[in-house]
C-alpha cells in the first residue's frame, strides 16, 4: 500500500528494494519524478526528460535533469528552471539540467538510466566570470567554492540554482560567520542568496552599526 518493494528474511525483518515508482526522499521531501518529467516535457522544445538523484560528491545528492530537444534547439538552463516553478515546488525543481543529444537506450529500445552520465559540478560555460569582487566577495565566494566544489562562481549566482541547499547552507555560515566582521543570522543567507546581495546587506549592516555608534558617542 506505501509503494514500497521488500521481502521478508528468515528472521522475520523486511528487506527494503525499492520503489514500485519512482518516488524518491530528498532533503526530507518525498518526491516523484515522473511529474517532474512530465512538467519538462510540457516546456516548449523539450522532447524528452528523465528526472534522477544523484550523488555528486560525498554526502550531496542533487536533483539532475536529463533533456533531449527537438531538432537540436538550444535550450537554456535557467530559463526552464523558471518555467518549471510556475507548476512545481521549488524543492521538485532540478539543480542541474543538462542537455544531451540523444538518451542511451537498452537493448529493448528504452531509456537505460545507468547509462545517463555523471554531472560535472561546473558553471555553464557561457557564462561570464566576474572578476571586480571586494574582499568580503572574494570571502564569500571562497567559502562557496569550498562548499559547493565549484569553482567558477558568478557574483550574481543563486545559491540554490548551483547545487545548494539548507544544509551545505548551514556549512557556509558556520565557516563565514567567524570571519565576518558584521554579525549575521542564517536566515540572512537565505534571504540574500547570491554574493552580490548578501555582501551588499553586510554593507548596509555595516553602515547602520557605525551610524548607531556615532549616535551613542554623542
Amino acid at each position: 500500500k506505501t509503494g514500497d518493494r521488500v521481502k521478508f528474511l528468515p528472521n522475520g525483518q523486511l528487506h527494503f528494494l525499492g520503489r514500485k515508482d519512482q518516488q524518491i526522499k530528498l532533503h526530507g521531501y518525498r518526491i516523484e519524478l515522473e511529474e517532474i518529467e512530465h512538467a519538462l516535457t510540457q516546456i516548449s522544445g523539450i522532447r524528452e526528460a528523465i528526472a534522477l538523484v544523484r550523488e555528486v560528491q560525498k554526502d550531496s545528492k542533487l536533483l539532475v535533469a536529463y533533456i533531449t530537444s527537438h531538432e537540436n534547439l538550444s535550450l537554456n538552463s535557467s530559463n526552464i528552471r523558471s518555467e518549471l516553478k510556475k507548476s512545481l515546488p521549488e524543492y521538485m525543481v532540478p539543480t542541474l539540467i543538462i542537455t544531451l543529444q540523444s538518451m542511451p537506450l537498452t537493448s529493448h529500445g528504452k531509456i537505460d538510466r545507468q547509462l545517463l552520465p555523471m554531472p560535472v559540478m561546473t558553471d555553464d560555460s557561457a557564462k561570464e566570470l566576474v572578476a571586480s569582487f571586494n574582499s568580503v566577495e572574494n570571502l564569500i565566494l571562497d567559502t562557496w567554492r569550498s562548499v559547493l566544489n565549484l569553482e567558477h562562481i558568478q557574483i550574481n549566482d543563486n545559491f540554490f540554482d548551483i547545487g545548494g541547499n539548507s544544509l551545505l547552507l548551514l556549512q557556509v555560515f558556520k565557516r563565514l560567520q567567524p570571519q565576518l566582521k558584521t554579525p549575521c543570522e542564517v536566515i540572512d543567507l537565505f534571504k540574500f542568496p547570491t554574493i552580490k546581495q548578501f555582501s551588499t546587506f553586510l554593507s548596509q549592516e555595516t553602515t547602520s552599526v557605525k551610524n548607531d555608534q556615532k549616535l551613542i558617542a554623542t
